[in-house]
């Protein structure tokens, strides 16, 4: 026989060789070391006396809950009542519909437009399902039935776009997923069984260089007395890809004609964000720097119409330059020819200047760093785009498109039909 280890000549107990006793230490060892069917919900583990044994082990309301070692059959048994007891949702502390939309609103508190978009899908979905309803009484067939309730509404005579309803299953999935984070819902999220409204695919909100020059001349064709001013605050926001807010947020001062960037820019998401000035934002920049208002701001503030309907407080200073840049478009857009009128919105800007870009072949990095976009993967983040970086190709690509904004700079033989 092999020595092995401090097994000695004449000791058996390391033998691997069957025998005839069927409960030798051999027998258990080889019965040890024989992996086991595994119980759902259950942990098993090996004893000397009495071989393996099984215990349930489970998360019921918040708390890890243990059984008793035992054979599988009876653990198996103690595991189907916690799930019982889990699914029942036993020991957990309910809340209202109401309750629970209010902890949503209260993670998104500081960021006004979610703020106010979350405000509107839930004042709907109580308005139908009831404030005081119990989050756990919200089941799949009451979410199809109000899926099919506000289908049959109308609003302003026309039924909710099934965009809009997908909207606010979007808001109650995240009620249903804070809840059963803080453990306040039992069991699967009753999202998973319902349906999901059938959204038609538009084509994409963006115009071509063809188009934008179509939709600049069409500007500069109106008589208004804002005529003007009004084709610069479309053209920053085409030629610079900032947001309506980050317009907003420019003052003079931001503005570094000899550097050629607006600088410390803020953002969605960052503070101090460097935009190059090309030529036609540049031509933009002089028309809004000349017409500032009174605290620098290239946007000025619009009319204070009271208090909102979202409990009373009165609107920020940038909500009041946003809406500014709102009555733009909405005045602008009865000028334009049929074909550009439906897509004539301030963050298509974002999307053309962005198409601009990726047909260019401008790298992906420097293309985030002008429209403040996150990088996709890990990779990206690693890749950072350089001022000197972000102005060549600024200058290399936005620059030719001057003609677009300024009807006296020649248009390029490339850009002609």
């Amino acid at each position: 026989m092999k020595r092995n280890g401090n097994l000695r000549r004449g000791d058996t107990s390391g033998d691997t060789s069957p025998t005839k006793d069927a409960d030798s230490p051999v027998r258990r060892r080889l019965r040890k070391t024989k992996s086991p069917a595994k119980v759902e919900g259950c942990e098993h583990r090996w004893f000397p006396a009495d071989g393996w044994r099984y215990r349930a082990r489970m998360k019921v309301a918040g708390k890890v809950q243990v059984g008793a070692w035992a054979t599988k059959d009876r653990a198996r048994s103690d595991a189907r009542a916690m799930r019982e007891r889990r699914e029942s949702g036993e020991g957990l502390a309910f809340v209202t519909l109401e309750q629970a939309c209010q902890a949503v609103l209260d993670t998104v508190r500081g960021r006004d437009g979610t703020w106010r978009s979350y405000s509107e899908h839930f004042l709907t979905i109580c308005d139908f399902l009831g404030p005081d309803t119990p989050l756990h009484q919200v089941t799949a067939d009451r979410i199809g039935e109000f899926l099919t309730a506000r289908r049959a509404a109308r609003v302003r005579g026309k039924p909710p776009s099934e965009m809009r309803l997908q909207k606010h299953l979007g808001a109650l999935g995240r009620v249903f997923r804070l809840a059963i984070r803080n453990r306040r819902f039992a069991g699967a999220n009753p999202l998973d069984r319902v349906e999901r409204p059938r959204v038609k695919r538009k084509a994409g909100h963006v115009y071509d260089v063809a188009e934008l020059g179509d939709l600049f001349a069409a500007l500069r064709a109106r008589t208004n007395a804002t005529s003007s001013w009004d084709a610069a605050i479309v053209g920053a926001l085409l030629f610079s890809g900032l947001r309506r807010e980050g317009l907003c947020h420019v003052t003079v001062a931001n503005v570094d004609s000899k550097a050629g960037l607006v600088r410390n820019v803020e953002q969605k998401r960052s503070v101090g964000t460097v935009v190059p000035i090309s030529k036609p934002l540049a031509h933009a920049l002089a028309v809004l720097v000349a017409a500032a208002d009174d605290t620098g701001h290239l946007v000025p503030r619009g009319v204070q119409r009271g208090p909102r309907k979202d409990g009373g407080r009165p609107r920020t200073d940038t909500e009041r330059r946003t809406s500014t840049v709102d009555r733009v478009f909405r005045r602008c857009r009865g000028a334009l020819p049929e074909q550009l009128r439906g897509r004539f919105h301030p963050h298509t800007m974002r999307h053309s200047l962005r198409t601009i870009l990726a047909d260019a072949r401008v790298p992906t990095h420097v293309k985030n760093a002008i429209t403040d976009h996150a990088p996709a993967t890990v990779g990206d983040r690693y890749e950072h785009a350089t001022t000197t970086n972000v102005r060549h190709y600024a200058k290399k690509v936005l620059d030719p498109l001057l003609w677009i904004v300024d009807p006296v700079a020649k248009r390029p033989k490339a850009a002609a039909r």
